[in-house]
């Protein structure tokens, strides 16, 4: 016969609470509980990698490399960006965010 002492039922009432489930649907695709997804940064579109390991399912945000992205910002028939016009833009975006977050005027920066 098994007893639960107070630690080993605080035991099992932590693990119960960690515990988060899901269902997967019949086109097989499985929503994943939002703590999970808020404490790990997952967004819609990212991509996962999955491995079974001792009958377990692990599950990992799959690294985006440069060739990747490449080409993600080109627009064809748009004239490239210079660096120039990105420092300018950077600066008046750290300047809107600055002046939104104290609630300066725009003399005022």
């Amino acid at each position: 016969m098994f007893f639960l002492t107070r630690i080993g039922f605080a035991e099992i009432i932590s693990r119960e609470r960690r515990l988060m489930h899901a269902t997967i649907t019949s086109k097989g695709q499985v929503t994943l509980p939002k703590p999970i997804r808020d404490q790990l940064g997952l967004v819609e579109g990212t991509r996962l990698d999955f491995e079974i390991v001792d009958g377990i399912i692990r599950a990992r945000p799959v690294s985006r490399t440069a060739l990747d992205i490449f080409g993600v910002l080109h627009q064809p028939g748009r004239k490239p960006v210079s660096s120039e016009d990105m420092k300018q833009a950077i600066e008046q975006a750290a300047v809107d965010r600055y002046r939104a977050a104290t609630g300066s005027a725009d003399d005022d920066a």
